[in-house]
């Protein structure tokens, strides 16, 4: 995941199924030298779902589709 306009600080990053059910979630510690996160994340049925990455310490919010084939 590229983080290159992130905010420093504690990010939570939530995957989500269409359907609003959460599949993942996991905490990381964002620093101003990020720019490449790797996130291990379970194997996951053929769909679309949707990645949001919170900054914990603002508040802000961006959510990206993700499509698994």
């Amino acid at each position: 995941i590229e983080i290159a306009k992130k905010e420093k600080g504690p990010h939570l990053f939530q995957l989500y199924a269409v359907n609003g059910q959460v599949v993942f979630t996991k905490e990381l510690q964002v620093d101003e030298n990020s720019r490449v996160v790797k996130i291990n994340i379970p194997a996951v049925a053929a769909g679309t779902y949707f990645l949001q990455i919170i900054n914990k310490q603002s508040g802000k919010r961006n959510t990206e589709k993700i499509i698994v084939e």
